[in-house]
């Protein structure tokens, strides 16, 4: 297993990770077109490629016999709505359904945190939905802090997430 910066030659399979893991975690009861719209504008390549480019932000894919099995997408200018002063969000942490509960996710986040620790960042946040029960006892289990919340806008529809912090230790 292998984790390194991803490049524009990944936007595509960055993509293709990010839909299935997106569908597989939300569309739980199904497709509706409010799915099929965010799927097809936000996780698209293009999408991927505009990222790859943006020097505020970071994403390191994980490999394993070249073959991508998951991905975090690091902001670096994206203020924390609860806590301003946080401008590192961890965007996205998506692993792929078949290397889930292989502590893959959590051999991610420490390398996320070296990585920051080096940028000599002291804290990050994130957002997760919250019905995303998994997710949360994820966040729960590597010292997350909840600190709020925040609405999610799919379509008409708005979605609480709650708003995560995590301190880097020294």
């Amino acid at each position: 297993m292998k984790i390194s910066r991803a490049g524009i030659s990944d936007s595509g399979n960055l993509a293709t990770l990010a839909i299935q893991v997106w569908l597989d975690t939300y569309a739980v009861s199904g497709i509706r077109q409010t799915f099929s719209n965010y799927v097809w504008d936000e996780l698209s390549p293009a999408k991927f490629e505009k990222k790859l480019v943006d020097k505020s932000i970071i994403i390191f894919k994980m490999e394993e016999n070249s073959h991508l099995i998951g991905f975090a997408e690091i902001h670096f200018s994206s203020p924390c709505p609860a806590s301003p002063e946080i401008t590192t969000e961890l965007n996205k942490i998506y692993i792929h359904q078949n290397y889930q509960g292989k502590k893959l996710g959590i051999e991610l986040l420490e390398f996320i945190g070296r990585e920051l620790k080096e940028a000599n960042l002291q804290t990050y946040w994130l957002s997760v939905y919250e019905n995303n029960v998994r997710a949360i006892k994820f966040y729960n289990k590597n010292q997350f802090e909840e600190i709020g919340e925040l609405f999610f806008t799919l379509g008409d529809e708005k979605h609480r997430n709650i708003i995560l912090k995590k301190k880097l230790m020294s």
